[in-house]
């Protein structure tokens, strides 16, 4: 593994531990990790099973629900966009790269292997997985919207049946 990757390990008890500090960190501390240019890869201490996406998902709700970092409608619109349209333009522009601008796509494959230790064909295959991945990623972030959306829905059917009651009682007065 890349020595600029931190590497956590998850529990069967859910606590995640860093492999380079000797500790166990929180969600918030792996955020300021990620925001200060860390990469982090999670794994699940008794299978080795890649988590790095679940936890990366489960600090965007984290985050969401302290600051509400991400609109409302701009969540909406994620899931508007289907998942099928995203991974058709996230393959077309891999194509798009690799076939139209051959001497471009190799100095961008060649500078990332450099920069983060990995080959153009491991990139390619870290971008398949994102294409598999948003589909998921998708119906997770769909329903976390329900869930917020639904509270609020909610009360705003019971507010339309309070002014239709309330213009119901106008309209006996008159």
């Amino acid at each position: 593994m890349d020595e600029r990757v931190r590497l956590i390990k998850r529990y069967s008890n859910r606590k995640l531990y860093d492999s380079s500090q000797s500790a166990y960190v929180t969600l918030k501390e792996l955020a300021e990790f990620i925001r200060t240019g860390e990469m982090i890869k999670v794994v699940d201490h008794d299978t080795g099973e890649d988590l790095t996406y679940e936890v990366l998902l489960q600090i965007i709700r984290h985050e969401g629900k302290r600051s509400r970092f991400i609109s409302i409608s701009d969540l909406a619109n994620l899931i508007r966009s289907t998942a099928t349209q995203s991974q058709e333009f996230l393959s077309s522009l891999r194509t798009e790269v690799d076939a139209k601008m051959p001497d471009i796509s190799r100095e961008f494959w060649d500078y990332m292997e450099k920069q983060f230790g990995a080959t153009a064909e491991e990139w390619r295959g870290t971008l398949h997985e994102w294409e598999k991945s948003f589909e998921s990623w998708q119906k997770d972030l769909e329903h976390t919207l329900e869930d917020l959306v639904r509270p609020i829905k909610s009360r705003l059917d019971e507010l339309e049946k309070d002014i239709k009651d309330l213009q119901s009682k106008i309209d006996t007065l008159r």
